[in-house]
């Protein structure tokens, strides 16, 4: 339920401060409009109100410091917005007032702040605007802890739907020796443009403004599946290793358990050593001497570089690596490992 102040109620009808005698004359001349429309509700601001509205808002607005908690909000323009549109610019602040911290204020805002909180919240998670969320948690939360938690309730479902997106992406092949063998048509598959927005810098820091101590379990399995769908893309998308090591980064910083921290730099590591010798030491010196010759080739001809404004991009033959298991320590881990005659005691420059 959105809030509505008086004065967005009623424009002018209502002056500023707020008196119980101009309210009675406002619920007289919205209830007789009703009755002149033969019944029909009426629209304000976009929303309709019928005569039990109309009657329980005034019955509302006349109880003991309704009016004070009112005037309290048409003087945060902050506030106001956010209650009445579910709005918040980055960067903006509630004004400080103690009556934010009184607990019978809090009771009987809460409806309405939660409605908006849950409102926004939701959408910056499916806008990715994580500058607008930190915004609204750098605020103050004017609800009841019930009514926070039933917000939460909402936002780990949305984590948990996540989780079994990538989870069926990431379980969508089987292993045949060497090879990976996708085992749904590429009609039913599930492609890397649905789910990378969901690994994303700005997404995953939206979940880690969410409270760690209601949702560090969350935040550990959403790492954790992260970890099985950079490994997948690994082993089967050559062409997309570089995003599938930046997913891998990404839960890295994501997890809160220690252990599984450990887990994931070790995928980590096995990421960047099967990259290296993935790529022959000639074919190496090849595409150092590429760039280098590129570089000195801009670096002499300046007036003319708006016409090579990129440089060839040349295929780069790879080594399937080898999927035998280094570590068993984790029982879901899909296979992943350096060539075996790498060792985890060889130092990676």
């Amino acid at each position: 339920m959105l809030y509505l102040s008086p004065s967005s109620l009623f424009g002018d009808v209502i002056p500023q401060p707020f008196d119980k005698k101009a309210i009675q004359l406002a619920r007289k001349k919205l209830l007789a409009e009703i009755e002149l429309s033969d019944g029909k509700d009426l629209r304000i601001r976009g929303r309709s109100f019928g005569k039990n509205d109309i009657i329980n808002y005034f019955e509302d607005l006349l109880q003991d410091q309704v009016l004070e908690y009112h005037t309290a909000i048409s003087h945060d323009k902050v506030l106001l917005a956010f209650l009445e549109e579910a709005a918040i610019q980055p960067g903006e602040h509630f004004t400080k007032n103690p009556l934010y911290t009184d607990a019978s204020f809090i009771r009987w805002i809460s409806a309405s702040f939660t409605g908006s909180f849950r409102r926004l919240t939701l959408e910056c998670f499916r806008s990715s605007d994580e500058l607008t969320l930190a915004t609204l948690f750098n605020n103050p939360y004017l609800m009841t802890l019930a009514d926070l938690e039933q917000v939460w309730i909402d936002v780990a479902k949305l984590i948990r739907d996540n989780i079994a997106l990538l989870n069926r992406y990431q379980s969508q092949s089987q292993q045949k020796g060497r090879h990976w063998i996708v085992r749904n048509s590429v009609r039913h598959s599930i492609r890397i443009s649905q789910i990378s927005g969901l690994m994303d810098d700005r997404y995953l820091a939206m979940i880690r403004l969410l409270p760690e101590s209601r949702f560090s379990e969350l935040r550990n399995r959403y790492a954790f599946v992260m970890m099985q769908a950079a490994i997948f893309t690994f082993n089967t998308r050559i062409y997309k290793r570089n995003l599938a090591e930046k997913w891998i980064i990404n839960a890295e910083l994501l997890t809160v358990s220690p252990e599984l921290k450990t887990q994931i730099a070790d995928k980590l590591w096995e990421f960047k050593r099967i990259r290296k010798k993935s790529i022959p030491v000639p074919v190496r010196i090849i595409i150092i001497a590429v760039v280098v010759g590129s570089n000195l080739f801009r670096m002499f001809n300046k007036e003319d570089s708006t016409h090579y404004q990129t440089v060839p991009t040349y295929r780069i033959p790879v080594i399937t690596p080898d999927t035998t298991k280094r570590h068993n320590t984790f029982r879901d881990s899909l296979l992943l490992k350096a060539p075996s005659h790498l060792t985890p005691s060889t130092p990676f420059p």
